[in-house]
């Protein structure tokens, strides 16, 4: 943009986040105002915008945005990245996000720090708490920045190698896959910056503890951001001395998943069709 159309342009998102203040339940200002923020190029910004929106009309109404709203928002999303986002991420996404804000805030900080070291973030908490749906929302949007995004999880009985490295890269079942070639392959991923999500790391084993901690201080460091999830019920000795270990080296940024609050929980309730009815009875 020119500098006068830039300016114009910041004047009208100024002026159509007041106008959302003003009308918090408004869809058609809040479409307004996703459409400004994304024709500035902060695509990001407007999937924010409509996630607020839809936890506010949920909370307040009991129901959910408009078909055109959540076309419109979707329609960002695909064009933010959302080819860069792993299939697992991009389904647990759907779900309504709520609750969190301050905790993804915290992982944003991951994004913006500047360092040489690898970045990490380590999300924990107990089962079905929302890590994993934390760890998605933040990849959407380290996705629509343009950051390639890989996602493996931990089985509680692994099946393969180096489970969540060979899910992350797309060689499950490949034969030979070892440590050196997960580092290769790594190293070789596209984009000037990687997101590495690892999901249910309480169920690591040694060995891919071990390489975790060395692909943190390898060659890839310099443009890595790890997400890390775990259950701290489950998790023992290894995967302590583990985080340990990447402490010593990395950026940690540490988040611990508490309750929810009685609005949000309503909100989850009413989300789902199957479930909507009862959001009074939160």
């Amino acid at each position: 943009l020119m500098r006068g159309d830039l300016r114009a342009a910041v004047q009208a998102i100024e002026l159509s986040r007041r106008a959302a203040i003003l009308e918090p339940l408004s869809e058609e200002v809040h479409r307004a105002l996703m459409r400004r923020l994304a024709d500035a190029g902060d695509r990001p910004g407007a999937l924010r915008v409509y996630a607020e929106l839809r936890s506010r009309l949920l909370k307040t109404l009991r129901i959910g945005p408009s078909e055109e709203t959540r076309v419109l928002a979707e329609s960002f999303r695909a064009s933010a990245g959302g080819a860069l986002l792993p299939t697992q991420l991009k389904r647990v996404d759907r779900a309504l996000f709520v609750g969190r804000d301050a905790e993804l805030t915290r992982l944003r900080r991951l994004r913006t720090a500047a360092s040489e070291a690898t970045r990490v973030g380590l999300i924990a908490g107990e089962a079905g708490s929302g890590k994993t749906r934390l760890a998605a929302r933040f990849a959407v949007e380290t996705a629509a920045e343009g950051t390639t995004v890989l996602y493996g999880s931990c089985g509680e009985q692994a099946l393969v190698p180096l489970e969540p490295f060979a899910e992350a890269l797309g060689t499950r079942g490949e034969p030979g896959l070892d440590a050196a070639l997960v580092e290769e392959r790594l190293a070789t991923a596209a984009g000037s910056r990687v997101l590495l999500v690892l999901d249910d790391l309480q169920w690591a084993d040694r060995v891919t503890l071990a390489l975790l901690c060395r692909i943190v201080r390898g060659p890839l460091s310099s443009r890595l951001i790890v997400v890390g999830t775990y259950r701290e019920d489950a998790a023992d000795a290894p995967l302590y001395g583990a985080l340990a270990d990447i402490r010593r080296t990395c950026e940690v940024e540490r988040v611990e998943l508490g309750g929810l609050g009685l609005a949000e929980v309503a909100a989850l309730i009413g989300s789902a069709f199957e479930t909507s009815a009862a959001a009074a009875e939160a």
